[in-house]
């Protein structure tokens, strides 16, 4: 068809123009462009999601290395096996090594490398790799490892008391000589905004007197008439019955510690240098040489050094695989043990003495200064003398070391209340503010020599409604 244009002219007459007809796109060019476009763009798209896939994976691989699978609440993770072979293969394999090799990371004398642990279990926690910042698992101990231990409770969906346990008993094993199960404790646990503690220090044995010790009184701190009955574990288990998260087994809790003495357990500075000062008495021990010494260099372990533990080992896997962990220590198998072991030493301690043993449960000492709340355990806790201090130095607006150095002169007012029940209104006194008032008037500059005191601590908050406190003592270094 042609095209006509009229143009106005000049003299308003019009031309006619015709134009050629314009060519006619060819069918398939068109359509080629479109489909261009579009394969482009899946081109486009397809990159794009591969790059993202890539990251995915290797964001994972990444996250596997460095912390373990967060299962929900509902999986059943109690089922992680202590080790993979029999009880008795494992025996063998911890109590066969020694700390020869072992500084050097390498395993020798038939001691065997521990199982990997289960990727829905506990993980292996027991390495140095710094954990990145997390206020919704935060863990205080003396020890590096065993505050990772505790994190990895915690991020695995166990509450500040499984943490917290977890963490004691790793301690018990890196800082041996500062407590453990022949020791104590007293814990502070707040929870729904109600302080309670629980009260599992140590008891005299029944067959000690007064009298006995009148003029022994090195036998109080050292030998066998000092041992006394223990609580750690009585403590411990209780307080996993009462206030465990039930996320996660009892076995679980103890798992890493045990993994980790077969491993190897690095020497702190602190342990290096409480050998050092006491290697006279542990080179003339059979028990503490053979954890204590290094059978290369016949010297204690210095900082940095891997100290195994294979007895404590065994002992905690028994304690794992019991039904009744406070049965089996205080009235089985291992109450037997540990009669056996003291049997020659002319204790005190009886059978009678580890039966009657319980922890005590009950609501914590309060104080108030200005508008915070002070909790923590009843005598013979000492905590009635801090909250003296506290309220002193508000008191004076000081932080003078003057005030705590005063107030702990008043430490030899906290006893037993069993013995005496002065004792708790004594305590009740100390947190008035007529006590803190008393005290700075009494307020001299003076020092009050430090005692060699042993003991860890450990601190576990959980957001805002949950938070522990782990106080343990030996009381003396290495006795």
């Amino acid at each position: 068809m042609n095209c006509s244009y009229q143009i106005p002219a000049m003299n308003s007459c019009f031309v006619n123009l015709d134009f050629p007809p314009l060519p006619k796109a060819p069918r398939g060019s068109r359509w080629s462009s479109i489909c261009d476009l579009h394969f482009l763009v899946a081109i486009v798209l397809l990159t794009v999601f591969m790059v993202v896939l890539l990251g995915f994976f290797a964001y994972s691989l990444t996250k596997q290395e460095k912390e373990y699978e967060v299962d929900s609440a509902t999986e059943a993770v109690e089922q992680l096996p202590v080790q993979t072979g029999s009880t008795i293969n494992f025996r063998k394999g911890v109590t066969a090594g020694s700390h020869e090799g072992v500084t050097s990371g390498r395993y020798e004398g038939g001691l065997q490398p521990p199982p990997q642990p289960s990727k829905k279990g506990v993980p292996d926690v027991s390495s140095t790799t710094e954990p990145s910042p997390s206020w919704s698992a935060a863990v205080y101990s003396d020890h590096k490892s065993c505050s990772e231990i505790g994190r990895s409770i915690l991020l695995h969906g166990g509450n500040a008391v499984d943490a917290a346990i977890s963490a004691m008993i790793c301690l018990s094993a890196a800082l041996p000589h500062r407590g453990g199960l022949g020791g104590g404790f007293m814990a502070t646990i707040y929870r729904n905004f109600t302080c309670t503690t629980m009260n599992s220090r140590e008891t005299c044995p029944s067959a000690a007197s007064e009298a006995y010790f009148i003029n022994r009184r090195d036998e109080t701190v050292v030998g066998p008439k000092a041992i006394a009955v223990p609580g750690f574990l009585s403590g411990l288990y209780r307080t996993y019955e009462r206030f465990s998260s039930k996320h996660l087994s009892w076995r679980q809790l103890l798992t890493p510690t045990i993994d980790l003495c077969v491993r190897g357990i690095t020497v702190s500075e602190s342990l290096s240098k409480d050998l050092l000062q006491f290697q006279s008495m542990i080179k003339n021990d059979p028990l503490m040489r053979f954890q204590f010494i290094n059978e290369t260099t016949r010297t204690v372990l210095a900082k940095g050094d891997r100290m195994l533990c294979p007895q404590l080992a065994n002992f905690l896997s028994d304690l794992s695989d019991s039904e009744n962990p406070v049965d089996y220590f205080y009235r089985g198998e291992g109450s037997t043990r540990i009669l056996k072991a003291i049997k020659d030493e002319d204790a005190f301690l009886t059978a009678q003495d580890l039966d009657d043993f319980e922890t005590e449960h009950q609501y914590g000492l309060q104080s108030h200064v200005e508008d915070t709340t002070l909790c923590g355990p009843h005598p013979p806790s000492l905590f009635a003398v801090v909250q003296l201090a506290v309220n002193a130095m508000q008191r004076s607006n000081s932080t003078s070391s003057n005030i705590p150095l005063l107030s702990w002169d008043q430490s030899r007012l906290v006893a037993d209340a069993i013995f005496d029940s002065d004792i708790t209104k004594d305590a009740a006194k100390m947190t008035t503010g007529r006590a803190a008032k008393n005290l700075l008037q009494l307020l001299k500059d003076g020092h009050i020599p430090a005692s060699k005191v042993g003991g860890y601590s450990l601190i576990t908050p959980q957001k805002e409604i949950f938070a522990i406190t782990f106080p343990s003592v030996i009381y003396f270094v290495f006795y």
